[in-house]
């Protein structure tokens, strides 16, 4: 996919250094009937990589840049408040 924005790079109370960045991914499925790719809509994947990996992400990607990520997904679920 391609990051959607320049990574945002930081460190948490206890040092470990991170950087999170969004990538988007446009889905294609291939349609049965017609044997043919067909779009399937864009799904956005939020990423958090630690310590070296997030120093190399956050000199290196940025906004646009073309990326291959590699890992387990983890789901959260999200409520307005308002």
């Amino acid at each position: 996919g391609n990051l959607t924005g320049d990574p945002e790079y930081g460190a948490s109370e206890s040092g470990n250094e991170y950087a999170r960045f969004s990538v988007a991914v446009n889905d294609r499925r291939l349609n049965e009937t017609t044997g043919r790719w067909d779009d399937a809509g864009t799904v956005f994947h939020r990423v958090v990589v630690f310590n070296q990996q997030a120093r190399n992400v956050a000199t290196s990607l940025r906004k646009g840049d073309t990326v291959i990520v590699d890992g387990g997904l983890r789901f959260g679920t999200y409520t307005d408040k308002e």
